[in-house]
């Protein structure tokens, strides 16, 4: 799945190897507003969408990222559905934001 990550990010093998090499120099940030942390999983769904596809491992990653940075279970869940819906097409940032905020509560 790494491999997989690193190709869609084009991420050199020399920086694939110092990341597995030091995986604590690069922790999940820190998010506190509501909007942050749409906007982390809108960027992590673009990357994964930029093959237009997500696979089960890459859906697993998206949850545990969710989770990470302060999604409950339930509300990671339902982001994630959601947002794999919307990803089917092209949406803007803040569409995104709007559809997630309506169809989550």
């Amino acid at each position: 799945m790494l491999n997989t990550f690193s190709r869609k990010l084009n991420i050199s093998n020399e920086q694939y190897k110092e990341i597995l090499n030091d995986v604590s120099s690069y922790p999940l940030p820190i998010v506190i507003t509501i909007k942050e942390r749409f906007e982390y999983i809108y960027e992590l769904f673009c990357m994964i969408y930029a093959d237009h596809e997500i696979d089960e491992p890459e859906m697993h990653l998206i949850r545990k990222y969710a989770i990470g940075i302060g999604f409950d279970e339930i509300m990671a869940d339902k982001l994630i559905k959601t947002s794999i819906k919307i990803f089917g097409g092209k949406v803007s940032f803040d569409e995104y934001t709007l559809l997630i905020k309506l169809l989550s509560s």
